[in-house]
């Protein structure tokens, strides 16, 4: 999931294809559905699989009170999970997650400010789903021996089982996968610049080529490579024919234990060094518009957030064939991107809308048969 001021202070996204980029008009699903912002977290259970809190009636955002839904953006189907509750973690390598059910009034607002018959939040239940039915299999009471940790859907290491997730992450701890993590060597002392290093089960920590503060507040994790996408790769676009520059997109790969930079292809390159000269900006536009690159698999999604230049939007390069401009749900000629998740199989990516009050999810089939 990625949710960071970068998407939403610069996300104004033009959709007309003004440019000599082909403009392709892939499978999109409106859902309907709408992130809770305050209390609200929105994560893959499988490769297809969205699982969102939002609210119990269209519209109404009291965020003390939600729902957990799964959208099935394959089916273009959306099913209650559960009637009250708050969606926690999900883990969409294990299939399961965590739901607190029940209202969180009390939990926000002082008892003296709330009426005398509101809920207090119902226990924490661990749901497990099977991702070829498309279903809950089994809804348990979260054991209070349990080794997950109910905050990040994951297996602790015995020094981390009592810090939740937040705690976690304020201390440079990122979990990778079961009882392996990224860990700072001293955020303490050293902050965002502090060396990563590798900690897994039962063995000696492993130093890595990067830095704790490179990681994204969130991540995202690709099935077809078993990799976590830990930062997106940056570019620019400029116009009078300079060559393009930027930063690689960081991932870990699980299978390996290794971190890996992914640079953009040189083929990639050529096609936006061409696109950022065919674009006749407007007067007085002295910007180099920049964008953010996401690796697929056999592909790369682009998105350039720029203001000022027609060369918004989203773009799809796949390996051997010219790049695209994707389409993007409207408004007034322009459409603007908020949360935006890619799904775990590559295929679908999920975003809301980056102004006005709605933030329901649209999610784009880039492996619809349109796809270039």
């Amino acid at each position: 999931m990625v949710d960071k001021g970068w998407l939403v202070a610069a996300s104004v996204l033009a959709c007309a294809p003004v440019f000599a980029v082909d403009t392709v008009k892939l499978d999109r699903f409106q859902t309907g559905i709408a992130i809770i912002e305050q209390t609200g977290q929105a994560k893959w259970v499988d490769d297809t699989t969205l699982l969102v809190t939002t609210p119990i009636e269209p519209g109404k955002y009291d965020h003390w009170n939600a729902k957990v839904v799964a959208i099935d953006l394959q089916a273009k189907r959306v099913t209650t999970i559960t009637a009250a509750g708050f969606l926690r973690c999900a883990n969409p390598r294990k299939h399961y997650f965590v739901v607190a059910e029940g209202s969180h009034e009390k939990t926000f607002f002082s008892r003296a400010s709330t009426k005398p018959d509101a809920a207090d939040p119902l226990n924490t239940y661990l749901y497990t789903w099977s991702p070829g039915n498309k279903a809950v299999v089994q809804r348990q009471q979260l054991p209070s021996d349990t080794d997950i940790n109910p905050h990040i859907c994951k297996v602790t290491l015995p020094a981390h089982a009592k810090a939740i997730g937040q705690d976690l992450r304020r201390q440079g701890i990122l979990y990778v996968d079961e009882k392996k993590a990224l860990v700072a060597t001293s955020v303490v002392q050293e902050g965002s610049k502090s060396p990563m290093r590798l900690v897994n089960d039962d063995q000696p920590a492993k130093p890595l080529d990067g830095q704790i503060g490179e990681i994204e507040p969130t991540v995202s994790y690709q099935s077809h490579d078993n990799s976590l996408l830990l930062k997106p790769g940056h570019f620019t676009i400029p116009a009078n024919g300079e060559a393009i520059k930027g930063s690689p997109a960081l991932v870990f790969h699980s299978d390996q234990d290794q971190l890996s930079r992914v640079p953009l292809p040189d083929e990639l390159k050529a096609d936006l060094q061409a696109l950022g000269q065919s674009v006749k900006r407007p007067r007085g536009d002295t910007s180099t518009p920049g964008g953010f690159a996401f690796p697929l698999k056999g592909a790369t999604l682009l998105l350039v957030p720029a203001y000022t230049s027609d060369l918004a939007g989203f773009y799809l390069k796949k390996v051997g064939q010219p790049l695209r401009r994707v389409h993007c749900s409207s408004l007034q000629g322009q459409c603007s991107v908020r949360e935006l998740m890619i799904a775990p199989g590559g295929c679908h990516v999920a975003y809301t809308p980056g102004n006005g009050h709605d933030r329901s999810f649209t999610s784009i089939n880039l492996c619809s048969p349109e796809a270039p």
